[in-house]
């Protein structure tokens, strides 16, 4: 850091950082991503803002206070709009920013533990142009705050072991850890990683290490205390899924859970259309998975009994450090899939903090390699350039993702729902008219009207006898009793088949064909249709 060339190299990773940002605001230059949760985060924060609470008003215009989902991302976004911004751009600011931030901090927590500046901006200019990383901050989602603030929480547990004396940076960095909890639910590995990282790392007698770690897990959890009471207060409920009874089909889950994470890690180095063609097969994909897996388990475990000098400890502690969480959050994904309804989806988003991870972990057993004395000058040149072939090989990835997402949009900002001739024919239903729909939240979002969900596509249980809508069980069904009793809009879009295609498979399409049957049509165009129940004589 003293040289004028690493002065330099430092310089870039801040131009590194502002690229991130840059990328971030061209992929959403047609506004961030917006689906049915980020639905949820923005018209809570617009709630919070206008003084209604901190929740959303349902169709029945019932308000219910935020409980499914943690509260920090749209008390930051209702922070933002305080000062006057448009909480949509407040949005896609927000998590321009936070890349850009993740960027530096993880070529800062490189670059120091290396102490090369080089090696820094490379494990940067990986994430920078991550075609992995790149698409969840492009949507108005919890994924890049909770994972800025728990990365920054574990950099902070890396400094305080720097130190004789870190007492601020351990509390801080536990405190982090919480917040990103309070962020979105599934960052607990990020304290529970951090307070193993404790038991692994600090310099403190046995008996002290786990004092430490205790008091560490005890911090962390405080904010996520104080929001399960008054979520438990305002909603007499706590966390935001439930337990599955049992494990009937364990066996048969994990495979399904495999499927996924192997498809996901294959993913970070290959294209997603690979996996439908020349990757296809589930025998080579579980090989490759093994074998990504397999060789960095390999290369930590030879990196570790060969370095053990001075100068290797900054990189000693960030690969344990990281390879702990890593494990700790594959853990409790496993376990939340295995146990936990609705099952969550394994995928690209899901998984973010274990591919943030790894590129830290391979910086660090790449900058423990070269710093081997049996590596020659060569070997060095060899993974500096594997490296640099590696971020471009990303930053074409993500070259094309970017462009797809600047052209068509993400989510209902797309073009698609933007020009979607079913919204515009809603906004011409008379006023007041009741709306129900197996897309509320696009409606909510693209019209600023509340409608009801389409309950039997998110039911646990598939029908076992098929009627048209407003003929079900109108007592256990409020949506449905409104659509026949009180005149509502049954609103239609063209991806109710593949809603309904989770729950009857291959009979989706004669479920759909008889819930409608029979039923008035009020509109019908290119991406959904309008149904109204029969009166009488109809």
């Amino acid at each position: 850091m003293k040289t004028i060339s690493d002065r330099l190299v430092w310089s870039l990773l801040a131009v590194t950082s502002l690229l991130g940002v840059g990328i971030i605001l061209v992929s959403t230059g047609r506004g961030p991503g917006v689906g049915g949760d980020a639905t949820v985060y923005l018209s809570t924060a617009q709630n919070l803002l206008k003084g209604t609470g901190l929740g959303m008003t349902e169709a029945d215009g019932a308000f219910h206070f935020l409980s499914y989902y943690p509260p920090l991302f749209p008390i930051s976004l209702t922070a933002l709009g305080l000062v006057g911004m448009n909480l949509v751009t407040a949005a896609r600011w927000l998590n321009a920013l936070l890349y850009g931030l993740l960027v530096g901090l993880s070529g800062i927590v490189l670059g120091r533990a290396s102490r090369s500046a080089l090696t820094g901006l490379l494990a940067a200019l990986a994430l920078a142009v991550s075609p992995i990383a790149i698409p969840p901050f492009s949507w108005a989602m919890s994924e890049p705050l909770a994972n800025f603030l728990g990365f920054l929480g574990l950099a902070c547990l890396l400094w305080s072991l720097e130190r004789k004396n870190g007492w601020g940076f351990l509390f801080v960095s536990s405190v982090l850890c919480g917040l990103s909890i309070i962020t979105r639910y599934a960052s607990l590995p990020f304290l529970a990683g951090g307070a193993l990282g404790l038991l692994a790392l600090s310099g403190a007698s046995g008996k002290r290490r786990v004092l430490q770690a205790g008091a560490y897990l005890v911090v962390g959890l405080v904010p996520v205390g104080i929001w399960e009471i008054w979520d438990y207060l305002h909603s007499n409920s706590l966390a935001s899924r439930s337990t599955a009874g049992g494990a009937l089909n364990l066996v048969s889950k994990l495979g399904a859970f495999w499927a996924d994470l192997r498809q996901a890690l294959i993913g970070w180095l290959t294209p997603a259309s690979w996996l439908d063609s020349i990757l296809k097969n589930g025998l080579l994909q579980s090989l490759l998975a093994l074998v990504l897996l397999g060789g960095v388990i390999i290369w930590t475990v030879w990196a570790l009994r060969k370095q053990a000098g001075q100068n290797t400890t900054g990189l000693r502690r960030v690969l344990v450090l990281a390879g702990l969480f890593f494990g700790a959050y594959l853990a409790f994904i496993l376990l939340t899939y295995l146990f936990v309804f609705p099952t969550i989806d394994v995928n690209q988003r899901i998984l973010l903090p274990l591919h943030i991870a790894l590129i830290w972990i391979v910086a660090a057993l790449a900058g423990l390699t070269i710093q081997n004395p049996g590596f020659s000058r060569r070997a060095g040149v060899g993974i500096g350039l594997a490296a640099v072939l590696l971020c471009g090989w990303f930053g074409v990835r993500s070259a094309l993702v970017v462009q797809q997402n600047y052209r068509d949009g993400l989510g209902y900002n797309s073009v698609a729902w933007q020009t979607s001739p079913t919204i515009a024919q809603i906004d011409k239903l008379p006023p007041g008219t009741a709306l129900i729909s197996n897309e509320p939240t696009a409606i909510i979002y693209l019209t600023g009207k509340t409608a009801f969900t389409l309950v039997e596509p998110r039911a646990a249980t598939a029908e076992t006898a098929f009627t048209r809508y407003g003929d079900g069980d109108l007592g256990n069904d409020r949506p449905q009793q409104v659509f026949k009793e009180n005149g509502a809009a049954l609103v239609m879009f063209n991806s109710a088949l593949t809603d309904f295609q989770a729950l009857y498979g291959d009979r989706a399409a004669e479920r759909l064909q008889i819930l409608v049957g029979g039923l008035k049509v009020g509109y019908t165009g290119q991406d959904g249709s309008i149904y109204y129940y029969p009166k009488p004589g109809q």
